[in-house]
């Protein structure tokens, strides 16, 4: 039983620090846990081809 808990926290801290990664992305921090949870490499794809955000000061300099 200890191994599936150790286990089970190892996937949730994987798709916490995918969710991270979405954050900064258009796709969100809940949509690339939620998917992460699912499956994690499922959600490390899905993130790395969702856009990334832009700052509205970075698009005005330009």
């Amino acid at each position: 039983m200890e191994e599936r808990g150790f286990l089970l926290l190892i996937a949730v801290s994987i798709a916490f620090l995918v969710g991270l990664w979405g954050s900064q992305r258009k796709i969100g921090f809940w949509w690339a846990f939620g998917i992460s949870l699912v499956n994690a490499v499922i959600g490390i794809i899905v993130v790395a081809c969702s856009k990334k955000l832009t700052n509205e000061k970075e698009d005005s300099k330009k």
